[in-house]
């Protein structure tokens, strides 16, 4: 009851336009650090379709002027370098004014529950974190047929545990990672491998995220572990962040 009834106080600042008291919840804004790859161009992308046009087009045109091999390791490479530029590194949520529920609950109960997770949503802003940007990848991908899953590192050491995914094609499963942006021509040179070949092989490893110290990727990678094949990597938090309950409120009011 008292939840309904501060949801209502809250609402009343929201319609009224008058300044809230709770904007306090609100996350700082992530600044680009001028070492990843990011073009700011590519805000323009600001929906999944449009990403996924976007990235059809340039596999339309390499298939044009006969650069294209292969749909499956070309696709995949081009929606990874599309998404690698859409982005840089850093969470984004939801403003108290877009989701005021989820950024209250965010920091008094159920923490990272503003934290974006429905790829249109994550789409709207030019920085997103190694998981935002990972479903994004995940979710255009499997619409065009393929199966992914998630790759889950449960050392703290980097952003406090890390977030990737595979995609399976040619029969085997390929690592992608287009928040940490390991060496393409590394991995390129050994076919695209899994985590579990890359783990295993430490020297390759260490010559894709030569960026990052020795200690830290030795640390994160050796804890991975899979997700579900095509299952969405944070269900609970979709099913609530897919439920406008603002705009119900507004309705009954």
């Amino acid at each position: 009851m008292s939840l309904c009834i501060g949801s209502l106080f809250v609402l009343v600042f929201q319609l009224s336009g008058n300044f809230n008291p709770l904007a306090r919840f609100d996350h700082a804004k992530p600044s680009y650090n001028r070492i990843e790859a990011y073009d700011p161009s590519l805000a323009r992308l600001n929906s999944l379709t449009k990403l996924r046009q976007y990235c059809d087009s340039i596999y339309s045109e390499q298939v044009f002027t006969g650069k294209s091999a292969g749909f499956e390791n070309v696709y995949t490479d081009i929606v990874s370098s599309v998404v690698r530029d859409r982005f840089f590194h850093g969470y984004s949520y939801y403003s108290f004014e877009d989701n005021y529920m989820a950024a209250m609950l965010s920091k008094v109960t159920v923490p990272g529950l503003s934290a974006l997770v429905i790829p249109d949503e994550i789409l709207k802003y030019p920085y997103a974190a190694c998981s935002q940007q990972a479903i994004v990848m995940m979710e255009l991908l499997q619409s065009k047929g393929f199966k992914t899953r998630k790759i889950a590192f449960d050392d703290k050491t980097i952003y406090g545990g890390h977030f990737a995914f595979e995609v399976f094609y040619e029969g085997k499963w390929h690592f992608h990672d287009p928040d940490m942006e390991p060496d393409k021509t590394v991995l390129t040179n050994y076919g695209r491998p899994g985590i579990d070949f890359l783990v295993h092989n430490k020297d390759i490893l260490l010559q894709a995220y030569h960026r990052y110290s020795q200690q830290e990727i030795v640390a994160v990678f050796s804890s991975y572990s899979y997700g579900a094949v095509n299952k969405f990597p944070a269900p609970k938090a979709a099913i609530f962040q897919n439920v406008n309950i603002l705009g119900l409120l507004k309705k009954i009011c």
